[in-house]
């Protein structure tokens, strides 16, 4: 039941954000739901190393990272106008007890907006304590909206 949960979460988080990829992964980092997101691009490291570090912050430190694949440490930012033709915000929603989901997006399309992640959480975190991980897609979309 949690991975057909984990599936249900992202696919409503994606619809709520717009974001242009996803995954959902297990407490132990292993994928259970991919959007938009081929294996080669999962087993390249310029991906995977920023997809799963970011989740498996977000399980461990219990709340949402947002970060970018370009400058994941701001001491090491570029001091000059450079070419982010590949930025995307990128987005670890973690889901308590269970597992995490990871979203992400090209700069061009806007970011996610912060209220938008923290009502993420929210939905998330209503659904675990209320042991409702039955809940569709459609039951996790209007809990959004209600937030």
């Amino acid at each position: 039941m949690t991975q057909a949960f984990l599936s249900q979460f992202l696919h409503a988080a994606l619809q709520v954000t717009n974001a242009e990829r996803g995954m959902a992964v297990d407490n132990e980092l292993a994928v259970q739901e991919l959007y938009n997101l081929d294996e080669e691009t999962l087993q390249s490291p310029e991906f995977s190393d920023l997809a799963f570090q970011a989740l498996a912050d977000a399980i461990h430190q219990r709340e949402t990272i947002l970060t970018n694949n370009v400058i994941t440490d701001p001491s090491k930012a570029p001091i000059t106008n450079t070419n982010f033709s590949e930025l995307r915000v990128v987005v670890a929603v973690p889901v308590l007890g269970i597992g995490a989901i990871y979203l992400d997006q090209h700069i061009r399309n806007g970011i996610i907006p912060r209220e938008n992640i923290e009502k993420l959480q929210e939905v998330a975190t209503r659904a675990i304590t209320a042991n409702r991980l039955e809940m569709t897609y459609d039951e996790l979309v209007a809990l959004f909206q209600q937030i």
